[in-house]
């Protein structure tokens, strides 16, 4: 019988509809010992949860310790900024349509548009559309990077549920991806 580390590799979903790519997390566990390492602060916090549960349930004492690099979170974050930029740019295409829809309510002859702004208004129904399924997906990216503000302080034994509002701030009305990291402190 071999009584040796065991390893395992677990493949997370956690970040695959962002990214196109899933969290790897590694792991070595013997007998009083594990070991996890990963490219997700949010992977690791999710896994740690679930072995904190299981040993509390089983009654058995453990100490965990944990190192996190900044440039983990960077990374993860610039994985989510295209997407979140996208949403940003059709945000701004959407708003100026319902502008320039209440422009051509005013006024029928909409000819002495800039041709820019005539072909937005030909495209109406496609950036409604992109609107709506974005929506969503944005409040799930949102979601993710409070998350991942939440994870990262939680592993430096820093409480910061109270600025999350700010965080959203930050996400909806002043988004930028050195905002975001400068909001992270890192």
């Amino acid at each position: 019988m071999v009584t040796g580390p065991k390893f395992c590799i677990l493949h997370s979903k956690l970040l695959t509809k962002v990214s196109k790519s899933p969290d790897i997390v590694f792991c070595i566990s013997s007998k009083g010992f594990i070991s996890v390492t990963s490219d997700s602060v949010s992977s690791v916090s999710i896994l740690q949860d679930f072995i904190t549960k299981s040993a509390t349930k089983k009654k058995s004492k453990f100490d965990i310790q944990q190192q996190f690099h900044e440039s983990t979170v960077v990374s993860t974050l610039k994985l989510i900024d295209p997407k979140l930029q996208e949403h940003i740019d059709l945000q701004a295409k959407y708003d100026l349509l319902i502008a320039l829809l209440d422009i051509q309510t005013l006024d029928a002859g909409c000819d002495t548009l800039i041709p820019e702004y005539q072909q937005i208004l030909r495209d109406e129904k496609n950036i409604k559309q992109q609107y709506k399924k974005q929506t969503n997906l944005f409040k799930h990216l949102c979601k993710a990077v409070m998350n991942l503000y939440l994870d990262w302080h939680k592993h430096k034994g820093v409480n910061v549920k109270g600025k999350l509002p700010q965080l959203e701030s930050i996400l909806n009305s002043n988004y930028s991806l050195d905002n975001v990291i400068q909001f992270f402190d890192l």
